[in-house]
């Protein structure tokens, strides 16, 4: 169980996955707190200061499937490599 959910979008994305979109539902039927952010456009520290302020100890991450859109587990990757 996290504390709180940061879901990656790829930059430009018109839809959701069904996945995702469930995601999103689940963290806030629980009350989580969750960050959407476009890779790509996203400032590593505006996800820091968000994880910082809701005292953010256990964190899930959603999003597409790579195989949905090719690309983005590497820009994930680097983004979670700035915050850590």
């Amino acid at each position: 169980d996290s504390d709180g959910s940061l879901v990656f979008l790829p930059k430009g994305a018109k839809n959701i996955s069904p996945g995702t979109n469930y995601a999103l539902q689940i963290a806030n039927t629980m009350n989580k707190p969750v960050m959407v952010v476009e890779v790509g456009s996203v400032d590593p520290k505006n996800i820091i200061h968000w994880l910082e302020e809701n005292n953010i100890q256990k964190l899930g991450i959603g999003g597409p499937r790579e195989s949905q859109y090719p690309g983005i587990y590497n820009s994930v990757k680097k983004v979670l490599a700035l915050i850590m």
